[in-house]
């Protein structure tokens, strides 16, 4: 509810990468959606596969948890063998 003289911040994106980095770091930091990332590293291209892996790392690394990366890389690499 907006009183009399108050602004209202709106967010537009005018890209799905915006939106869907501040998408990962929900799912990322909720572990109710763990499943969703090894589902992705068996339907995603590779391509784009290797480029989530690579955000799953860094965020490994800055969190120390490694509880989704580990698992999406072991997927990973089962589609490459």
């Amino acid at each position: 509810m907006l009183f009399e003289g108050e602004t209202q911040r709106e967010w537009y994106f005018q890209h799905d990468k915006i939106a869907a980095f501040f998408i990962v770091r929900t799912f990322l930091g909720d572990p109710r959606f763990r499943g969703v990332y090894f589902l992705l590293a068996t339907l995603l291209s590779i391509d784009a596969a290797q480029a989530l892996r690579e955000t799953l790392i860094q965020y490994a690394a800055d969190t120390k948890d490694h509880t989704v990366s580990d698992t999406f890389m072991q997927l990973l690499r089962t589609r490459k063998a």
